[in-house]
């Protein structure tokens, strides 16, 4: 790899320096060849990361209060879009039938009414069924089961609200409602399924209502499935709810006029049946004020039958036998941790506000799921773990402590299989993060706004596909531009950097670039965590630093990216190669500009 440069700070006819105010001016500039490295052992994720774009696999989320936040969105959601733009959504997550709030993700809503008469800590209902949940009010998306005693019926809210940009949502495809119902030794009961619009397209019309589902008396579970087809939405797509019970029948008191007890349920999903690959993505844990320490503690109290379950639910739509299924876990915690000193709870205590300690509550939670995923007959090698990338925040000491948590699950990485670290430190730096209004708001750095969520899952995401791309060919190994200035640099912005590739006329999206200032060297770098691979396409450039308005400035020089040697890709390569690069297209006409 060598560079052309053709317009250097001391060697450039053409270049024109300036000073900005509070900017400082440009002293040098020069491209870079270092590797990035946010991403530590992701060889261990390539089997799920390339099965990915070949067949059904599911991604787990456990975190803090971002993994759940502001109502309709978190990683929650934007770790559903990253995924789903990349490899396509084939089901919802697992989520729960009787939510414990209201609250919307990924076009899936829930409202505070609920489609059962009660929840699991109805008194009517055996202490043996309140342990088929998750237990934990933290664990599961929000919510609990649902009960309905014997003799009760239920005329509530909507099971689940689908708006018409749900990822899994295609009015060309069928659709498949899916719920477990645990049966009751001494009495039936019975769901009605209905379809109703819940939008402009549809008004509040019925669609289509289904005939009655008996659940029988009896021992053991009934997973129930109701098909929906294309032909219910024949004004195409639209915002729609699911109710378990006919509304009009309910007006007259004609049958299906209401859910009938006894029943009980804790989990649904919505799957779309003509989609054969992509990603699914469930919340297992969601702790606000909490770290990894108490994420182990409370996978340790789930009792092992309930957690076995949930991971069937989170599987059993894979369409693949119990050995072949996959689940990727990502851990988002390192931002409350720092806050507590108490002993960690793996094989190795040490406080949890050390390196040590995060690592051993990080390897407790690792250990606890294999234990329990192995137990339940699924194969441990197709149980894959990402820790992080937790988003950093302006306080450097925060930064710091971040770091020697990152260290110390890269060194677990070391010693285990099928776990990868993204490091959040080395993604964006908190300058990037606040230019970019990816912060919740000025006083508020330990919460994102809708847009930092979305980002930070969609460079996560192509930390790990970047890192593990076989198809190289058309990358350079420019990983960074570097300004040496003569003043503060602490005021640039990724927008402020326009860099142009004068061989595709295409221009670096600012969303792709982090910026980072050294004000000991001062020196101003900007990375690419957004580009595969964490390097630009190889090309011509130029680039140009703004001035203090955001405009244009007169500082520009021009540089070869030449590309790397890439041997030619083969077999399941190519099929990743060729996912990647379509998701990439379909962002294209938003991430850049010509």
């Amino acid at each position: 790899m060598f560079w052309l440069v053709t317009c250097a700070a001391l060697a450039c006819p053409n270049l024109v320096g300036f000073s900005a105010a509070a900017r400082g001016a440009v002293v040098t500039a020069r491209p870079g060849a270092q590797a990035v490295e946010t991403t530590y052992r992701a060889e261990q994720l390539r089997r799920f990361v390339e099965a990915a774009s070949q067949r059904r696999v599911d991604v787990t989320g456990i975190g803090d209060s971002n993994q759940l936040s502001g109502g309709d969105y978190g990683h929650d959601h934007g770790f559903q879009k990253a995924w789903s733009d990349q490899f396509g959504m084939y089901a919802t997550g697992v989520l729960p039938v009787s939510p414990a709030g209201s609250f919307g993700v990924s076009g899936v809503h829930y409202n505070a009414g609920h489609a059962f008469s009660s929840d699991q800590n109805h008194p009517a209902l055996p202490a043996a069924y309140k342990q088929l949940g998750l237990g934990s009010p933290e664990a599961g998306v929000a919510g609990s089961g649902g009960f309905v005693p014997a003799g009760g019926s239920a005329t509530n809210d909507a099971a689940v609200y689908v708006r018409s940009v749900a990822p899994f949502y295609d009015p060309m495809s069928t659709l498949a409602w899916h719920s477990t119902f645990h049966r009751f030794p001494d009495a039936s009961g019975d769901i009605t399924p209905q379809v109703r619009g819940a939008g402009p397209a549809y008004g509040p019309n019925a669609l289509k209502t289904y005939p009655t589902i008996t659940i029988p008396a009896g021992s053991g579970r009934v997973d129930v499935v109701q098909a929906i087809q294309p032909s219910v939405w024949a004004k195409g797509a639209g915002d729609w709810k699911l109710s378990l019970y006919d509304y009009e029948a309910s007006k007259t008191g004609q049958a299906g006029g209401a859910a009938h007890g006894k029943l009980f349920s804790n989990w649904q999903r919505i799957e779309n049946v003509d989609r054969t690959r992509g990603v699914a993505y469930s919340t297992l844990l969601a702790q606000g004020g909490k770290g990894a320490l108490h994420a182990a503690s409370t996978l340790k109290d789930i009792p092992d039958a309930s957690l076995a379950e949930w991971m069937r639910q989170e599987t059993k739509l894979q369409k693949v036998g119990q050995a072949d299924a996959m689940m990727l876990v990502q851990i988002e915690h390192g931002g409350n941790d720092r806050n507590y000193s108490a002993p960690s709870v793996g094989d190795h205590p040490a406080p949890s506000n050390t390196g040590a300690g995060f690592r051993d509550n990080v390897s407790a939670i690792v250990a606890r799921l294999r234990q329990v995923w192995g137990d339940a007959g699924y194969d441990t090698r197709n149980l894959f773990f990402a820790v992080g990338p937790y988003h950093v925040q302006r306080d450097p000491w925060t930064k710091d402590k971040l770091a020697e948590f990152e260290t110390g699950v890269m060194q677990l990485a070391d010693e285990t299989y099928n776990l990868a670290v993204v490091r959040g430190t080395r993604m964006l730096s908190a300058q990037a993060m606040y230019a970019g209004g990816y912060y919740r708001e000025e006083a508020d750095d330990a919460h994102l706004s809708r847009t930092g969520y979305e980002a930070i899952g969609r460079l996560a995401v192509n930390q790990l596909t970047g890192a593990l791309a076989r198809d190289r060919r058309g990358w350079s190994d420019v990983s960074s531009i570097a300004f040496d200035l003569d003043q503060d640099g602490s005021a640039f912005a990724p927008q402020d950097l326009v860099l142009n590739n004068l061989t595709s006329g295409l221009t670096v999206s600012p969303e792709d670039i982090s910026v980072w200032y050294d004000s000991t060297l001062r020196e101003l770098k900007f990375t690419f965590p957004g580009l595969p691979g964490n390097v630009l396409p190889a090309g011509n450039y130029r680039a140009q630093l703004a001035i203090e308005d955001g405009s244009a400035g007169p500082y520009a020089y021009e540089f070869m990216a030449s590309p790397v040697s890439a041997p030619e890709p083969s077999g399941i390569a190519m099929v990743l190669a060729a996912t990647v690069a379509a998701a990439t297209a379909r962002r294209r006409h938003r991430r850049y500009q010509h």
